[in-house]
């Protein structure tokens, strides 16, 4: 196993590739003496858990196992014996001298206040399948045929989360993410391209690494939700180069748990909070496009009623009053409808959201190579395409040059502004009417000494109240349907289901049992390492 190898190349990764030499630190630990009742003993720990194991697996050039070998450290402790629960075969101390008994599943080391070192073997499936597939000029190509040949070579590794568990009715997996490292001879691999994953260079070593999160995409079900149903988490990772005589020394693929360990309870619960006051707009929203199709109807009957009332003039009055009285009631609906605390609430917002988006692409713009110049540039057009979208949203348009300077943050916070700029406009077009509305019939109920002599007048008139009561019911309804379903896609129940599905993966994770096992109350944490076979 080329473990140093494997591991400098992790650090890399997580390091960034950073090549400045660290200063180097020197820890000191104190020692605890910890005194029972029958002796004294010196105890000393390395690791955080009470189990610490690591899975090597030697496999195939496929990536199918063919011995699987477990190194395990169990915390020192101040007990008169460390046990441990185990399924592995063929157990042997390779720490110190301490002896050991089994019974069963249970084993029992000796204390000399050191941690206990141990190995076994296991032929248990792993929780993640690894499969290795070759490619060459475009054709499937077994390993032993690959060796020594030359042209355009794809390495693809494919993992399938082999877990299946539920929580609270949803079908979720054990979360593990997986890395896959290939060293990289200069004079065999050139013109090296990744899908998934990063090229890592340092001095002489060059590696490909493979990043994945096997199985979360399903689990999570991002498909389903607007927001992010074009994040893709691939279950594989390929590797494309030109090779020349080719050869592969080996893979390395490392699988851990604990992705979703350091996710807060209280994040969760705010977002809980979010979704069910969408819950109560989208209640408040659909009440009103009720309230809009009955003043269609409403007036609609009204033409109707006064087409055939023009005729007798002595009634028109009293007609009229009634329908200026209900009007009245009608413009103190629509002032109060601004009351509503969901409405008030997306008001309030769109200058925020406005800012929000505004320092959020400076930043972006900011973080960028781009000239100074350019960048004011850059940030004059997005400040203008906000202010457009004020005016004259239907026209407020960005090049796609522009686009590409957004991430997913940026787009959502300009995504929302759209929105509640429109739902403001919508509630303008609504205030506007009904009050353009009521002066119109109360100049109508002024003159109606004169509406026998203008009878034609007054029926067109009310046509076109009606016209603009459908536009309106129309509108309001498309909003509903539309740009509404746009809004409550940010917070309702497609949001509420990913949460769950989070919820139910922190569980998942946290209770993960180590690969061999773990004894009830204790703590543990397993790495894998899959290394294959070399081709030569």
């Amino acid at each position: 196993m080329k473990k140093i190898e494997i591991i400098l190349i992790m650090l890399l990764m997580l390091c960034g590739c950073n090549t400045k030499k660290e200063e180097t630190v020197t820890e000191v630990v104190d020692v605890k003496e910890t005194i029972s009742e029958t002796k004294e003993r010196n105890t000393i720990s390395h690791i955080s858990e009470d189990k610490k194991e690591t899975v090597y697996v030697t496999a195939d050039p496929y990536g199918s196992p063919k011995k699987t070998e477990v190194e395990v450290i169990l915390k020192a402790t101040d007990t008169d014996t460390i046990e441990d629960i185990s399924d592995l075969k063929d157990i042997r101390n390779t720490g110190e001298d301490e002896k050991f008994t089994i019974e069963g599943n249970v084993i029992s080391f000796e204390n000399k206040g050191n941690d206990i070192h141990y190995k076994g073997t296991s032929d248990k499936q792993l929780p993640v399948i690894l499969n290795i597939s070759y490619y060459l000029n475009g054709n499937e190509i077994s390993a032993d045929e690959l060796k020594g040949k030359s042209g355009d070579l794809e390495i693809r590794f494919d993992y399938r989360n082999n877990s299946r568990r539920f929580v609270n009715g949803l079908e979720l997996i054990d979360p593990f993410a997986a890395f896959s490292i290939v060293m990289l001879d200069n004079d065999i691999f050139q013109d090296v391209e990744i899908e998934n994953g990063k090229l890592i260079e340092y001095g002489d070593v060059k590696a490909a690494v493979i990043m994945s999160l096997p199985g979360l995409e399903s689990a999570l079900n991002l498909k389903n939700y607007k927001l992010t149903e074009d994040i893709e988490l691939k279950d594989y990772g390929v590797i494309k180069a030109k090779v020349n005589d080719f050869a592969l020394d080996y893979t390395a693929t490392i699988l851990s748990n604990g992705i979703f360990k350091e996710i807060e309870d209280e994040d969760l619960k705010d977002i809980d909070e979010f979704v069910n006051d969408s819950k109560d707009f989208e209640s408040d929203s659909k009440e009103l496009t009720d309230n809009t199709a009955k003043l269609y109807d409403a007036s609609t009957e009204l033409r109707s009623a006064l087409k055939q009332y023009t005729g007798g003039v002595s009634s028109i009055d009293s007609y009229l009053g009634q329908s200026v009285d209900a009007l009245n009631q009608y413009s103190e609906a629509v002032k109060g409808l601004k009351q509503f605390p969901q409405v008030i609430e997306v008001i309030n917002r769109i200058v925020n959201e406005k800012e929000a988006a505004l320092t959020k692409i400076t930043n972006l713009i900011d973080s960028t190579e781009l000239s100074e110049e350019d960048k004011i540039k850059e940030k004059e057009i997005f400040s203008e395409y906000l202010n457009k979208i004020d005016t004259d949203i239907d026209n407020a348009k960005l090049e796609d040059k522009e686009k590409a300077l957004l991430d997913e943050d940026a787009n959502n916070l300009i995504t929302v502004y759209m929105t509640d700029i429109k739902f403001r406009n919508y509630l303008g077009m609504l205030e506007n009417g009904a009050t353009a509305l009521n002066e119109g019939l109360q100049k109508i109920k002024e003159g109606s000494a004169t509406l026998s002599a203008n009878n034609k007048t007054v029926n067109d008139g009310l046509d076109t109240l009606v016209d603009a009561a459908k536009e309106f019911d129309d509108g309001m309804n498309d909003f509903v349907e539309n740009d509404l379903n746009d809004l409550l896609e940010l917070s309702g129940s497609p949001l509420k289901n990913v949460v769950d599905r989070i919820r139910g993966l922190r569980k998942l994770d946290n209770e993960y049992s180590c690969y061999t096992g773990l004894m009830e109350g204790k703590k543990g944490s397993t790495t894998f390492i899959i290394e294959t076979a070399e081709i030569k």
